[in-house]
């Protein structure tokens, strides 16, 4: 067993990297520190190492042991804007998703240069039921209410809903559509959402989930950059769940953070000068 654990997890360990900014731009004199998790059959842990990176930004680890890599990157005014967590080494995980390091070819790490923070309307945790019917519901995303009428970002969803004592369907047809009346939406799946574009939104965006989908799922996970009545930036995360059973409708929980001057992009957040809210319950 020692020997089996050994083989797999107790490999050579070679990573180059090169960190950058959001504009592209080198970073030297980025601290990094590399993590590694081993097992050799005798010992496990993690090992960890330190270096800088050089005037281009490049560093390298040569020399450690183990199963996977993984790093962090630390300069003064950046944050770590990661887009994988870590990187295998060992037979374990299928050959496609190993890492094969190659000095010439360095994995590309950003950093985000922080521009300094705006003060920021955030609630958390928002929780609003969504009629089945396709009644669309208003919210207003500075109050954080649901108002009757109006508001900036509206939400429907449509399916059928079963009678009470009905099996619940393993799939079903469900549709829903987000949108902001003189403003719009701009879907990111980037960690570090800072800077909202100038361009690009929609005003609607739908989700169409029929229950031949191959992947169907009865909820959905998005984030969305937003523009608002009145030149407002900010960004929403989503969790939209569709629910064919009566007693417990279908809802959407909402997150998200917004910049109250006219204008301006900046979504980097001052956690000293939002207006926050206590968590919805259920």
């Amino acid at each position: 067993m020692r020997a089996v654990l050994d083989a797999y997890n107790h490999k050579d360990i070679e990573f180059y990297g090169k960190v950058i900014d959001q504009y592209g731009n080198p970073l030297p004199e980025v601290k990094v520190t590399a993590s590694v998790i081993y097992n050799s059959g005798e010992k496990s842990g993690v090992q960890e190492t330190r270096t800088t990176t050089d005037a281009e930004g490049m560093f390298s680890f040569t020399g450690m042991k183990g199963r996977t890599f993984d790093y962090h990157l630390e300069k003064v005014g950046y944050q770590t804007m990661p887009e994988r967590d870590a990187f295998d080494y060992t037979e374990l995980v299928p050959e496609e998703k190993r890492h094969h390091p190659d000095p010439r070819n360095p994995v590309v790490l950003k950093m985000w240069k922080l521009q300094g923070t705006e003060p920021l309307v955030h609630y958390e945790r928002k929780y609003f039921p969504l009629p089945a019917d396709g009644t669309p519901v208003h919210i207003d995303l500075s109050t954080g209410k649901q108002v009757a009428s109006g508001g900036d970002l509206v939400f429907a969803v449509n399916h059928v809903v079963l009678p009470r004592g009905a099996l619940p369907e393993p799939q079903f047809d469900w549709h829903a559509r987000a949108e902001i009346a003189g403003g719009g939406l701009v879907e990111s799946n980037q960690r570090l959402m800072y800077l909202a574009p100038d361009e690009g939104y929609a005003s609607a965006v739908t989700i169409d989930m029929p229950a031949t989908k191959v992947d169907w799922a009865n909820s959905i996970n998005r984030s969305y950059y937003m523009r608002t009545r009145g030149n407002l930036f900010g960004r929403v995360e989503v969790y939209l769940n569709a629910n064919q059973r009566d007693y417990d409708p279908s809802y959407v929980m909402l997150q998200w953070w917004l910049n109250p001057k006219p204008g301006s992009r900046n979504l980097e957040v001052d956690t000293g000068k939002v207006a926050q809210t206590v968590p919805e319950k259920r």
